[in-house]
C-alpha cells in the first residue's frame, strides 16, 4: 500500500520520457566515456570509482548534452543514484 515507489514503473511513462528526450546513442556513449575518464579511484565506493556532481555537469556541457529535458533528466538521475549525497 505505501510501497508504490517499489512497484514496476508504468510502461507508458517510460515511453513518453524516451520520446521526449533527444539525446543520441553517440552522445550517451561519449558522456559515459567522459564520466569514466573523469572519475577518481575510491576504495570505499562499491564500484571503486567516484564521480562528483560538478564533474558530471561539466561532462554533460562538454559533450553538448545541454538541451532540455535531457540535461535535467540526466542530472536528476545522477542525484537519485548519488550515494555520497
Amino acid at each position: 500500500m505505501g510501497n508504490d515507489a517499489s512497484k514496476p514503473s508504468n510502461r507508458m511513462a517510460v515511453t513518453a520520457l524516451a520520446h521526449m528526450m533527444k539525446i543520441t546513442k553517440a552522445q550517451l556513449i561519449a558522456l559515459r566515456d567522459r564520466c569514466l575518464s573523469d572519475s577518481e579511484k575510491d576504495e570505499h565506493s562499491p564500484s571503486g570509482y567516484r564521480l562528483t556532481k560538478a564533474k558530471f555537469l561539466v561532462a554533460m556541457t562538454d559533450m553538448n548534452v545541454t538541451i532540455e529535458p535531457d540535461y535535467k533528466v540526466l542530472e536528476n538521475l545522477f542525484v537519485m543514484w548519488d550515494r555520497t549525497g
